[in-house]
């Protein structure tokens, strides 16, 4: 047990680091477009999603995006299916976010 204090007291980030998982689930019907803007050095990748209500839903990761991009815009303005984006903004990496899925599915 005391080796294992001794870890956390060396290495406090691993005693810390946690996933905060957060759950976006958009309908096809109302997203009106996705964009990433080109990424500058040393900055997030940056997902902008527009609903159909004006709206928009801004991510940041700190990975490429375009995949996620190609997905929502396969959906877009289909009413039977839902993207669903995963973020963990517990992230150990630069930005602390990272997207961890981006899929569509059918909408149930």
């Amino acid at each position: 047990m005391k080796y294992l204090a001794a870890l956390f007291i060396l290495c406090p980030a691993i005693a810390l680091a946690q996933k905060s998982l957060i759950e976006n689930r958009i309908s096809g019907a109302h997203i009106a477009s996705v964009q990433t803007p080109p990424i500058g050095m040393e900055e997030p990748a940056t997902l902008i999603i527009t609903l159909s209500s004006g709206a928009q839903l801004i991510i940041e990761s700190d990975e490429t995006l375009d995949d996620c991009a190609a997905t929502i815009r396969n959906i877009i303005g289909v009413a039977d299916k839902t993207v669903i984006i995963v973020t963990d903004h517990g992230a150990q990496t630069m930005n602390g976010v990272f997207v961890e899925s981006c899929v569509a599915v059918p909408k149930q």
